[in-house]
């Protein structure tokens, strides 16, 4: 086998010193430049691992935000409408309020009327009565040929009694 090694024109001392020279350069680029490249490398997937997972608690955050919001909402929109209700509410209770007191001035106005309706009916009957006393007198008076003053007053009651009871028969 040395002469198998020698016709190939390899030397035993400089294939040792190449082996060992790539060695020591291995172990060398292993210890300087590999494990800090690794460490660097190890050192970013772990910040992006962390931002990753700080992005997902943010996304989960994010959509809990979103549904207090949508909660909120629609709380607000409850709580608008329970006010609008009760506005309401407030306005019909205040719209029969006004509507009782309008109907109760306008029934006390009506009975004002009325009563100074009856009031001058009275005062223009009595005028009326009056007038038809003084008339029957002198219808008497010139009938009869008395003087005015001298004609009884139930003769004149009996005549204006008459009087009535021929108006409501022809009314």
């Amino acid at each position: 086998m040395g002469d198998f090694v020698q016709q190939f024109g390899v030397n035993w001392k400089l294939l040792l010193s190449q082996i060992a020279s790539f060695f020591a350069l291995f172990f060398l680029l292993k210890f300087l430049v590999l494990k800090p490249v690794l460490g660097a490398l190890k050192t970013r997937k772990e910040k992006i691992e962390e931002g990753l997972a700080k992005a997902k608690e943010a996304d989960v955050r994010l959509e809990e935000v979103g549904v207090i919001a949508k909660n909120k909402l629609k709380q607000a929109e409850n709580e608008a409408q329970n006010v609008l209700h009760e506005v309401k509410q407030k306005a019909k209770t205040i719209e029969n309020d006004l509507l009782q007191k309008t109907a109760q001035k306008q029934n006390e106005a009506l009975k004002k009327i009325d009563a100074l309706y009856l009031g001058k009916q009275q005062e223009m009957e009595t005028a009326i009565q009056a007038k038809a006393v003084e008339l029957v007198k002198n219808i008497a008076a010139k009938t009869v040929g008395l003087s005015p003053e001298a004609i009884d007053g139930k003769l004149v009651d009996r005549a204006i009694d008459l009087l009535k009871k021929n108006a409501e028969i022809s009314s």
